[in-house]
């Protein structure tokens, strides 16, 4: 299983295991988006302007 969820429509990174309701990514086509695993392609992806998804990028937020 990939560790990054890439929405190449919205140019967003998410990460899998904390996707939820509030990312959206249901909405997307699968041929929009793929995964990744390397975290290397995930820097090179934000060089080129993607942005962490803010609802899962960095885990679930603690109360």
């Amino acid at each position: 299983m990939a560790k990054y969820l890439i929405d190449h429509k919205h140019r967003k990174i998410h990460r899998s295991a904390y996707v939820g309701d509030k990312c959206g990514l249901p909405q997307i086509p699968l041929n929009k988006r793929s995964g990744e695993k390397k975290a290397e392609k995930i820097e090179q992806l934000t060089d080129k302007g993607y942005l962490p998804c803010p609802h899962c990028f960095e885990g679930p937020t603690i109360n």
